[in-house]
């Protein structure tokens, strides 16, 4: 009788055992989710590379509001003052380091894009990413680097444009999923 219990509670745990691994898939096998945040640098005053004005300031504290337990783990603008001040109050408060573009792609918005698709973001997989960008461009294109990424990673509906837009990218293996929203106070511009 007791060779029977035994024989029967080690039949019970293997196959609990075995009903477990079919109901509960190895959790590495979870889909790999990134995600990036598009945003345009706060409001500044006219000029050839103004600092953020009051509004613009602010607007960047609202910036780092937002996204504060967003799980963002890395921050990349082009080498704009604007740029890195609108991104500045979110990575210090995260303890990260603002990742600056080269000033090549200022003038080259479609080849900033091309760079992040090519190159960023096979280095950031699964990560949440914030790219803090720009409406227009001086270069020959006349489309900014964040409408230049949005419709680079495949946006077709709302153009970043006024200060107050973001955009969320969820990229996964097989989907890419567009989320609109505004942030702080709105802007016409």
């Amino acid at each position: 009788m007791k060779t029977s219990f035994i024989l029967f509670f080690i039949f019970c745990s293997i196959m609990s055992g075995w009903t477990q691994d079919v109901q509960n898939p190895d959790s590495s096998q979870a889909e790999e989710v990134t995600k990036v945040y598009l945003v345009r640098h706060g409001e500044r005053d006219p000029g050839d590379n103004p600092p953020l004005n009051e509004k613009g300031k602010i607007r960047a504290e609202q910036l780092r509001e937002l996204l504060a337990d967003s799980g963002i783990t890395v921050i990349y603008c082009p080498n704009l003052l604007r740029n890195q001040q609108t991104a500045e109050p979110l990575a210090q408060h995260l303890g990260i380091t603002i990742q600056t573009l080269p000033d090549t792609f200022i003038q080259d918005p479609r080849g900033l894009a091309q760079y992040f698709i090519a190159e960023i973001l096979p280095h950031h997989q699964g990560e949440n990413i914030l790219f803090v960008g720009n409406q227009k461009s001086s270069g020959k294109d006349k489309i900014g680097n964040i409408q230049a990424l949005y419709l680079k990673l495949g946006g077709k509906t709302t153009l970043l444009t006024r200060y107050s837009d973001m955009h969320t990218i969820i990229i996964k293996a097989d989907t890419t999923e567009f989320r609109h929203r505004n942030y702080g106070d709105l802007s016409e511009n």
